[in-house]
């Protein structure tokens, strides 16, 4: 047994590196010392399940739909056992395109609990059945370990996912980006976006989002404002997010920038192509207090009554994607405005001529 041990290493080399040059020489070691001596370090493997799942017929689409979304359910509700029962269950049908996508629901349980142990039991699982992880599988192990508060082990799986070159493809590069932004590690997340752009991967209007909303969480306003003027210099326009986000950031800033809040703002409100939203209304207290918010609101057209609504709920910035309220009604009032102002000119600038 023990002479079979440096074969199986090598074979795992192989399968981990097709191309010779999918992991980095000074992080392959550690990952396999993690994938095959995992069981010593974290409890019961699977014995019989080593050597791969033996599938059975597919599920109907409907059912297979049906037992995904009560899996996705209880991974919400970071219920493991329940999302685990649900798994094993439907395990032998789930076709193998899926069983990646299944097992990031599982992981999602796992983040959502903050349970690392049986995270770290599914990643193991996977990279048993060489089912490849993707960037995905990273970010929720990364957001368990966070949970749990353990960030030597959000280093662990930050370092492991390095050797998967995910910078080199656009879309996994944003998604670790935003991930790692999310979770306020605003160095990692920078350090994935340089490397993004020395691959030549052009960075995309949610990168720059990523970006601006880590560092303005972390109140770094002039960062903030850095990612937004490099956006702007790319060719991609900003919408509300962007500017929330700079207001979020004048208000997490030590001390606050009312002056810069309200610079940004006005912007925001000249901007024919953007216009405030709910989330707007509810940060921009925070930045400038409630008696300046109501004065700038007034000074750009913005529905008084509709104003006081928002300013007595506090909405981070994340939350504005699900609060779409009043932001027709908000564009509407603003176009009105411009149109009157128009009309008010092209008036007086007749008489002026009679």
């Amino acid at each position: 047994m023990l002479l079979a041990a440096p074969l199986l290493l090598e074979v795992a080399v192989v399968w981990l590196r097709p191309d010779g040059s999918r992991w980095r020489a000074s992080q392959a070691d550690g990952w396999l010392h993690q994938a095959f001596a995992g069981h010593m370090l974290h409890g019961v493997r699977r014995g019989s399940r080593d050597v791969g799942v033996r599938r059975t017929a597919a599920l109907p689409p409907r059912e297979f739909e049906r037992r995904c979304n009560k899996l996705n359910e209880l991974a919400e509700d970071g219920r493991v056992k329940d999302a685990e029962e649900v798994y094993m269950k439907m395990e032998k049908h789930v076709p193998l395109s899926k069983a990646r996508f299944v097992l990031n629901t599982v992981l999602k349980a796992c983040a959502n609990a903050a349970d690392e142990k049986r995270a770290r039991y599914w990643y193991e699982d996977m990279i048993e059945r060489n089912i490849e992880p993707n960037i995905k599988t990273f970010g929720k192990l990364m957001e368990t370990a966070n949970k749990a508060k353990n960030l030597s082990a959000v280093e662990e799986w930050y370092q492991i996912s390095l050797g998967y070159n995910f910078e080199k493809d656009p879309v996994q590069a944003t998604i670790m980006i935003d991930t790692l932004a999310h979770l306020g590690l605003v160095d990692r997340a920078e350090e994935q976006f340089r490397a993004m752009r020395e691959a030549s991967i052009e960075p995309t209007q949610q990168t720059f989002g990523s970006l601006i909303l880590g560092t303005a969480k972390k109140g770094m306003l002039e960062e903030a404002a850095g990612y937004f003027r490099a956006m702007r210099a790319s060719g991609i326009a900003p919408v509300t997010f962007h500017y929330n986000s700079l207001l979020l950031a004048c208000a997490n800033s030590e001390p606050p920038r009312p002056d810069a809040a309200e610079v940004i703002f006005n912007k925001m409100s000249q901007d024919s192509d953007v216009y405030p939203d709910a989330a707007t209304l509810s940060i921009l207290p925070q930045a400038i207090g409630h008696a300046e918010s109501r004065r700038l609101c007034k000074d750009n057209g913005i529905f008084q009554e509709v104003a006081e609504s928002i300013f007595s709920s506090k909405m981070d910035v994340d939350q504005q994607e699900s609060h779409f309220v009043m932001q027709k009604e908000l564009r509407e009032l603003k176009l009105k405005k411009r149109r009157f102002e128009s009309e008010g000119a092209q008036a007086t600038s007749a008489w002026s001529r009679g």
